[in-house]
Order: C-alpha cells, then sequence, then structure tokens
C-alpha cells in the first residue's frame, strides 16, 4: 500500500486491523490521561467542525494474510476507531457500516475482541437515546461484568464517556470523553459523510514495515518497551507535532522544506524514531531483562538538549539547566516530563523555540553514529570504563552521568556530527579524539575532585573543544601554543599539555603509543607533564625514557608501590633531591605514600 495518506474507513476496506498482542493495552483512554485525551479529542473535532484535513502523522506496521498489526500508531487508531463507531451510530448509519467497522479488532485478550464485535451489532443499540453512552451499554445483557477488569475495555469506555468526575460542556470544561465532545444539534450525518468520503478529514500516513525491509524481528523489540504510557512516549508525540507545527506555520519557503523534509515518510525523523534508532537503543541495552529502552531513550534526548544549548546557559540556576539536569534531585534519569514547555528555549524574552538546527544535528549525530562500526567500550578510557554514550539500564534505572561525562557526550556528538567513522582505519580518528577529550577532562585539583565540577568550568572545557577538529585532531593543535601562561588554570595548562603531545605525535608516530602507556599508568590519568618537563617548566623530551622507566618502578594506582614505600624510600630520595627547607614549604611537604598526596606534587606542580 506504500507511504500514502489514507483514512481509517479506506484501510478498513481493504484489510482487518488487529491490534497485536504485543501491544499495550489501550492507554490513552487509562485514567489519569484525561487531558491528553481531552488534547487530542479537541483536534479531532475542530476537523469536523472546519472541514480542514487533520494528518495524524505516521502508522506503522506489519501485513500479513490481509491483516495489518500496527507497530506505532494503535493509542490513535482505536481513538479514531472508536471516533468512527460513535458518529455512525449517532447518524443511524451502524447497521450499515457495522460490518466494515468490525474489521478493527484486539489480539490481546479474547474479552476485548468480543466486546469490539458486540460494539458493532447495531441491534445491541436500539434502544439507545443518544444521551450516556456509558451507561447504556454497562446495563446491557451482553455486556459481562467481568469485562470491567479488561484494561483495554475499561479504556474504550472511558474514552466513550470520559471520567464521570469531568464534565463537557460545563464548568469543568474538559472534554475527554467521544460523547462530551458533541451536542445535541450537531450534524452526525455531515460528520460520516466528512469522515468517509473520497476526500476524508481526518487521515494518516501509511507505512508497512516490510517496504523498508525491516524484520518482524525488529517489529518485536521496539514493542519490548512495557504497558505504560511512557515519559519518552509523550514527549516523542509533542517533538513531532512541534515539527509538524513549524512545517505548517513557517513562512519562509527554504525553512518550511527544511521542516517538512523532518516529516518525510521514508527519511524523517518520526519514522527513524521508531526504528533505526530505537533499533539502536535495543542493540545497546544488555540483556533483554534490562533493556528499557524507552526510559533509556528518553535520558539520552534529554542530555542532548542540554548538550545543543550548554553554550547559551547562564549557570547552575539556570532553569534549562536545572530541568534537564534534575538539578537536586538524585539524578538526570529522574526527570519527570512535564510537556514540551521546558524544551523550548528562550533567549531573553522572545517567545520559546526548538531550533532546526537541533533536529538537524540529533539526524545528523544518529545517522553517522550508526553508520560507524562502534562499540560502548570505543568512548570509554582506561580510568573510566564504566561511562556509556548510549545510557545503559542497571540495577534498576538509567545509568547516569556527571559534568565531566556531560563534556564527554559532548565531544563525542561533536565527532558524529562532523562524519562517520572512516572505514578501513581502525577507528584510528575516533581513538585520537577520545584519548584527547578524556586527558583533558579528567585533570584533578589539588584537593582529588575534578576540575571540572561547575557550568563555567563545563563550558570553558567545551570552548576548547570547540576549536579542535574531532577528525584529525593532532593537526588541528599544531599551531597552538604549548607555553603555560601566567594566568592558566589547571584546564588550560592539561591542553597545552595535549598540544605538546600532539606536535611531537606528528613528528614522529612512534610517540602515541608510548604516551599512551605512560597516560594510563597508576593514578595519572592522562596528565603526564612531569615526564616531560624540566625543573624550570621547559619542555624537555630527551629524558622522557628515563622519567618513564622510573615512574613504572615508583608508581601504582594506589600511590607509592610497595618497594618503595617501604621505609619510605621514595620520599627519602625525594626530600633529599628538594633539600629540607624547600620540602617544608607550604603545599610542598610530602608526608605520606598516597596517591593523593603524589598527584598533588608530581601532577599539580605550579
Amino acid at each position: 500500500m506504500g507511504n500514502k495518506k489514507i483514512s481509517l474507513w479506506q484501510l478498513l476496506e481493504k484489510q482487518s486491523v488487529e491490534i497485536p498482542i504485543i501491544q499495550r493495552d489501550f492507554a490513552q483512554g487509562r485514567a489519569g490521561n484525561e487531558h491528553l485525551r481531552a488534547r487530542f479529542l479537541k483536534s479531532l473535532k475542530n476537523a469536523l467542525d472546519t472541514s480542514n484535513e487533520l494528518v495524524l502523522d505516521f502508522v506503522y506496521g506489519s501485513e500479513a494474510s490481509e491483516r495489518f498489526q500496527p507497530l506505532d500508531g494503535q493509542q490513535r487508531l482505536t481513538t479514531l476507531w472508536l471516533l468512527h463507531w460513535y458518529i455512525a451510530l449517532r447518524a443511524g448509519e451502524l447497521s450499515e457500516v457495522g460490518k466494515r467497522l468490525s474489521n478493527f479488532t484486539y489480539e490481546t485478550r479474547i474479552s476485548s475482541r468480543e466486546f469490539c464485535q458486540q460494539l458493532c451489532d447495531a441491534n445491541n443499540f436500539n434502544g439507545f437515546d443518544g444521551k450516556d453512552i456509558l451507561g447504556f451499554i454497562e446495563k446491557q445483557t451482553w455486556f459481562y461484568s467481568a469485562w470491567k477488569q479488561d484494561p483495554t475495555i475499561r479504556s474504550i469506555l472511558r474514552m466513550l464517556g470520559g471520567c464521570r468526575n469531568t464534565t463537557g460542556y460545563g464548568e469543568d470544561n474538559i472534554y475527554d470523553g467521544i460523547e462530551k465532545l458533541f451536542r445535541e444539534e450537531d450534524n452526525f450525518e455531515e460528520y460520516w459523510k466528512d469522515l468517509t468520503s473520497d476526500k476524508p478529514v481526518i487521515t494518516f500516513y501509511y507505512l508497512s514495515l516490510r517496504d523498508f525491509g525491516l524484520s518482524d524481528d525488529l517489529y518485536i523489540k521496539m514493542n519490548a518497551r512495557g504497558k505504560q504510557l511512557t515519559a519518552f512516549e509523550n514527549f516523542k508525540a509533542d517533538l513531532i507535532g512541534y515539527i509538524g507545527k513549524q512545517a505548517q506555520e513557517t513562512k519562509d519557503d527554504d525553512q518550511k522544506e527544511k521542516w517538512q523534509n523532518f516529516l518525510d515518510p521514508e527519511k524523517g525523523i518520526p519514522i527513524k524514531l521508531d526504528t533505526k534508532w530505537t533499533d539502536l537503543f535495543w542493540k545497546n541495552g544488555g540483556d533483554a531483562k534490562s533493556r528499557q529502552v524507552d526510559e533509556r531513550f528518553f535520558a539520552f534526548l534529554n542530555r542532548f538538549f542540554l548538550n545543543h544549548k550548554l553554550a547559551e546557559i547562564n549557570g547552575e540556576d539556570d532553569k534549562y539547566y536545572s530541568y534537564l539536569t534534575n538539578k537536586g534531585k538524585e539524578n538526570d534519569t529522574q526527570i519527570q516530563y512535564q510537556g514540551i514547555e521546558p524544551y523550548l528555549w528562550k533567549k531573553d524574552v522572545k517567545e520559546g523555540s526548538i531550533t532546526y538546527g537541533l533536529f538537524d544535528d540529533l539526524n545528523t549525530i544518529m545517522d553517522n553514529y550508526i553508520a560507524s562500526d562502534v562499540q560502548p567500550t570505543d568512548f570509554t578510557c582506561e580510568w573510566n570504563k564504566s561511562f556509556r554514550f548510549i545510557p545503559e539500564y542497571k540495577e534498576d534505572k538509567v545509568t547516569s552521568i556527571n559534568q565531566v561525562e556531560r563534556v564527554v557526550f559532548y565531544a563525542i556528538c561533536k565527532y558524529f556530527k562532523q562524519d562517520k567513522v572512516e572505514e578501513n582505519t581502525d577507528k584510528q580518528s575516533l581513538k585520537r579524539w577520545m584519548r584527547v577529550v578524556w586527558n583533558l577532562v579528567s585533570v584533578e585539583d589539588s584537593d582529588g575532585g575534578k576540575a571540572i565540577r561547575t557550568v563555567s568550568e563545563m563550558k570553558n572545557s567545551v570552548a576548547i573543544i570547540n576549536n579542535l577538529k574531532s577528525h584529525d585532531v593532532y593537526t588541528s593543535m599544531k599551531n597552538e601554543s604549548d607555553e603555560y601562561g601566567e594566568n592558566d588554570n589547571l584546564l588550560m595548562k592539561q591542553f597545552k599539555e595535549e598540544v605538546f603531545k600532539a606536535k611531537k605525535i606528528s613528528e614522529d608516530n612512534n610517540w602515541e603509543n608510548k604516551f599512551i602507556d605512560a597516560e594510563k599508568h597508576a593514578f595519572f590519568n592522562g596528565c603526564i607533564c612531569f615526564l616531560l618537563r624540566d625543573e624550570d617548566g621547559s619542555w624537555r623530551i630527551d629524558d622522557f625514557e628515563r622519567k618513564w622507566d622510573n615512574a613504572q618502578k615508583f608508581f601504582d594506582n594506589e600511590g607509592v608501590t610497595k618497594e618503595y614505600s617501604i621505609n619510605a624510600k621514595l620520599l627519602k630520595a625525594f626530600l633529599y633531591h628538594l633539600g629540607k627547607e624547600k620540602a617544608m614549604e607550604e603545599n610542598n611537604f610530602i608526608f605520606d605514600h598516597t596517591k593523593e598526596t603524589w598527584r598533588n606534587r608530581i601532577l599539580i606542580r605550579k
């Protein structure tokens, strides 16, 4: 059937629609979703009243034996089917069209299937007077009281009649049920014509997964997200709705075309969200019990949104920053979705918006990542093997990230924004990029804490990263100065160390592996300036081998090696070399063998 616009009535003429057993129950009709229902129903009623076409985005699914099983869109399809059924009932058309409407059914439970079939029998509604559809159905002999335990049936009834504690045209003004949408004087015959004509007012894009060469295995993966209406699903729907709004309202022709391209049925963001991108999170999810695709995807997108606007965030009290980091709470994986509003970036007093550039970057980054043969460990370092660019689900929660890792996340996005990993290069450019980035962000202060703790420090490190070429990082550092400045902070000093090392590697590739071996040794975590500088602070490479040999003897992950901590061998040698008076000066006195003490002395020299 391809990827054309179609109405539900037209679809039901060609084949049956069956909500598969693996799908969640009819969540739009759940208690607690009153405002969600009301918003969607209002858009449907508006299309009927104005005769302006409403396109309900995309419906994807699997086809077999003249049966269509939706992967994405079952919520919208069910609500749309109920709207058709109710209008047919009120228009006196149910006896004529009940057979076609019965082509819509649920595979979930026998009770759900039977209930849908009973709705399509016009004889069951001979005594209905157009009022209180919910009460009428529940009083019928064909309606079993046990059906009230079926969550799908409960949700269908709630979608038809709304919650009993809300009203339609009353003071509460919540139209959370189909019946509440309509007044007695509404022309149901005209509504029915609008739904079933050759130019229907409510349509959607119909897409078969088989048209894209996607297997039923992927279909199962993408439905393994559980039975709850997740924050990610609401977020995704709002993002797609936002793109559609921009495509419709943007006046500039060039911009309009760009927004419209995001909605392309085959290559646009909506289809990717539900296919290629979802599959990426599935593949990187570990064992089936802990994949939790929606939660991880939601965390990733929140990090991406913060990443995109980091340069413009003022500080820790910025509302945008506070929301996207879940400031004051356990971590950013506990964010409660509150609607699209917190994501609309506001600068000065202008109306908030999500820029075209954000969606364009997301599209490019995700596509290049998927096109690259990469593993989660390609983005880690020797001293931080737990970091994951694609969040994982461990110990019943999504893995969180700290400020340092946010900068690493930013750097990875920069890499894939530029291009994918080059083929037949052993991932050389990615390895070099990640090495420089981790060395840069891992610098620690005299207290043993990370030097990147605040928004300001994050922005400073991002500013450095932005000036580098991610796919040719050594070349981009050739013309940078490696001389310390009087006011250089720890971050800038580390950057200049990276510049010096990059220059040496560019002169002789043999230096690269030597530097890497030293950087991952003991507690050095990328910082090896003490192996590269003289006592007066000048860079000196010809003494590197001797210093490196000694460093391996003297230090391990905990500090001084056992051999040199016995009888304070290293401490005595240090005091002898430095001189007693100088060693006793503030910040210079060495009193133990721990890595914290020696880090301060050899890695954080002023």
